[in-house]
């Protein structure tokens, strides 16, 4: 018998993640926009419904040849819980630690590969996983398409004796910059063991260093009120961005319906 869990390896890690569910998006937009990356750092705070906080940090180096690297540490608080018979009271929290390396292939060629560590523990209980992602994109004038695989692994240390695996998935990006309009659109399918998420996501560039966002994910299905007026909104994300000097701030809220609703908040800063 086996479970599905380490659930925090799919939860966001910063304003753009929680927008598109693509932690990879701001690869594929340096790319179509023509950027040079310079070494930043960025922290990001999420809250959640029922208590869930997150917080990241993120190192991300510039290009040296056909190379860059990104670094983050993810803490995720999931509050306090009540156990009913004997009213002790615990918490709960994981902690991830990634490493991702992109490599330019060719000119029109690019991959990505990912070490997850994560370490989930429950009061006195621990458990560790490692997990490997990876990404091929490839790129054609405006267009990029990229095929991914996620969460690929194994469990080093287990809770219990009960079995448990890693929330594996794969699938595909399609990302475009329209050519008379100055914005960023992007489609993804993600293939789950018993589930597939399909999410949609607009960024649209205004004014000179700023950006709006709109993002809407296929999960929305299974969030409804049965109440129009509540469900007409459900699955969609709004964020805003802003550049100001070395300091890049992200704003992001996303609406899950009955589940409730998600803010975050990113500020990254160049140290070139």
């Amino acid at each position: 018998m086996s479970n599905t869990s380490y659930q925090g390896l799919l939860l966001p890690n910063n304003s753009y993640h929680l927008l598109n569910s693509n932690d990879s998006y701001f690869f594929s937009k340096n790319i179509l926009l023509g950027n040079q990356v310079n070494p930043n750092i960025c922290s990001s705070l999420m809250a959640l419904p029922q208590d869930i906080n997150i917080g990241s940090f993120t190192y991300h180096s510039s290009n040296y040849k056909k190379y860059s690297f990104r670094s983050n540490a993810t803490i995720i608080e999931y509050g306090k819980f009540l156990d009913s018979e004997s009213q002790h009271k615990f918490t709960a929290k994981d902690f991830i630690f990634s490493n991702t390396l992109y490599i330019k292939m060719e000119d029109f060629l690019y991959s990505a590969a990912t070490l997850n560590y994560i370490n989930s523990s429950i009061e006195e209980y621990n458990s560790n996983g490692l997990a490997i992602d990876l990404n091929l994109y490839y790129s054609n004038k405006n267009f990029i398409f990229s095929s991914f695989i996620k969460n690929y692994g194994f469990i080093i240390s287990n809770y219990t004796n009960y079995s448990e695996t890693l929330p594996q998935s794969y699938g595909l990006i399609l990302t475009y910059k329209p050519e008379h309009l100055n914005s960023i659109l992007s489609c993804q399918y993600e293939l789950f063991s018993d589930y597939h998420e399909i999410n949609i996501f607009n960024e649209l560039f205004v004014f000179n260093n700023s950006s709006i966002s709109i993002g809407y994910t296929s999960l929305a299905q299974d969030l409804y009120y049965s109440d129009f007026n509540y469900d007409f909104f459900t699955g969609f994300s709004l964020g805003f961005s802003t550049i100001y000097k070395d300091y890049t701030l992200d704003i992001a809220v996303k609406n899950l319906g009955s589940i409730g609703i998600i803010h975050s908040f990113s500020l990254s800063k160049s140290i070139n």
